[in-house]
């Protein structure tokens, strides 16, 4: 298994896990997967309408991390705004 280190089977992913980098929470939670490291989008869309998604990534602000529509990091405060939830799965 790559990238999620734990018993979880379905999990939300990290920020880490997903862009490599700790844009909002500033420390490491995971290991990248390859799908992402290799360069598939982050973007996730409903109905064909691109759509922000949450990561399970929090700041010590109470910020929680989420992709936006474009494919890139932020954090807003938490139950904010609505998001999606992109979910990994080891089996």
């Amino acid at each position: 298994m790559h990238g999620h280190n734990n018993t979880e089977i379905l999990f939300v992913f990290s920020e880490t896990e997903i862009g490599g980098n700790t844009y909002s929470t500033g420390y490491t939670e995971g290991t990248r997967y390859e799908y992402y490291a290799i360069g598939n989008s982050r973007i996730k869309k409903v109905n064909g309408e691109p759509i922000d998604w949450w990561l399970s990534s929090f700041t010590d602000k109470h910020y929680y991390a989420y992709i936006d529509s474009t494919g890139d990091h932020s954090a807003t405060p938490y139950y904010e705004h609505e998001k999606g939830v992109s979910f990994g799965f080891c089996f």
